[in-house]
């Protein structure tokens, strides 16, 4: 070959090179920002993989603290004889101390007081049940 033949096509060559690289350049520009974005979107997940292993943490912990307290609150419960309603308000009970005080003196402490049927009830006899 000619050395001018080696000259034009290495001239050419460098052309398609020249073109080559700036079509890579344009393509590497066009890329970089979704690149940008996807980088940005994996760093999120990353740490929202990291808050979700806590937070699956976080719920396990608690679901076994829930059931503690719910088998307390069941065996609370079962422990806890029924009260009637009476017990719940003042009237008709005396406190420990003040029935010490009325028994040292040698008075008896009254009696709770008995409910009183309304007015209005209907009396049934004592073989009848009310319907």
């Amino acid at each position: 070959m000619p050395p001018q033949e080696d000259v034009a096509d290495m001239k050419r060559k460098e052309a398609q090179n020249e073109k080559l690289m700036t079509e890579i350049a344009q393509e590497n520009k066009r890329l970089s920002e979704p690149l940008q974005r996807a980088l940005k979107e994996v760093e999120l997940q990353r740490h929202q993989l990291a808050n979700y292993d806590k937070d699956k943490t976080s719920l396990s912990q608690t679901k076994m603290r829930l059931t503690q307290t719910d088998k307390r609150l069941r065996n609370l419960q079962w422990c806890v004889p029924a009260t009637p309603p009476r017990c719940h308000s003042s009237r008709g009970w005396f406190s420990p101390a003040s029935t010490r005080a009325v028994q040292g003196k040698g008075v008896q402490p009254p009696q709770p007081r008995q409910r009183r049927r309304p007015s209005n009830s209907r009396l049934m006899p004592l073989g009848r049940q009310a319907m």
